[in-house]
């Protein structure tokens, strides 16, 4: 298999809460989310996870870090910070996976919410950006490394990001 199989995709999430919940629900509920996906990835034909990465920020010194190789090994996560409650979580997820267009990820990173959010009803999940390979391929950051590829494709165009 070889890495220009791997299709990388960036997405930005906001989830925001009726009520304050914890850092061990919002671990939960995403670890739940995050798991979903990666299963929904590995149930199609021909696709491979190479690696799932995610970072949930809950306020300035507080974040979940979320990562998965294989939806058989489930997530891993890790809390750092205080156990005050929140009522919003910023979040962004680098999906790096062979087989599954960026478009495609992020359909099913949608049908993975649709499945567990009525278990957390009071919780609202929106994509507010999303920076994918077909989008990014030709653009420019002013100089600085671009996060998704690294500098490892022409920057002579501007890039798409897609806002919803």
């Amino acid at each position: 298999m070889y890495q220009n199989e791997f299709i990388p995709a960036v997405f930005k999430l906001q989830f925001k809460s009726d009520a304050p919940m914890t850092p061990e629900e919002w671990e939960e509920m995403i670890g739940s989310l995050m798991g979903v996906y990666a299963n929904r990835i590995s149930e199609r034909e021909k696709t491979f996870i190479g690696h799932i990465k995610g970072l949930a920020e809950l306020s300035d010194a507080a974040f979940i870090k979320f990562s998965c190789v294989n939806a058989l090994a489930g997530v891993h996560h890790e809390y750092t910070g205080g156990s005050e409650a929140s009522s919003q979580v910023k979040m962004i997820i680098n999906s790096l996976v062979s087989g599954v267009t960026a478009e495609e990820s992020r359909k099913l990173l949608n049908l993975s919410w649709l499945f567990i959010e009525k278990d957390y009803h009071q919780v609202v999940m929106r994509v507010t950006e999303a920076i994918t390979e077909e989008a990014h391929e030709h653009h420019d950051h002013d100089g600085e490394v671009c996060p998704v590829c690294h500098g490892h494709h022409d920057h002579g165009h501007e890039h798409q990001h897609h806002d919803h």
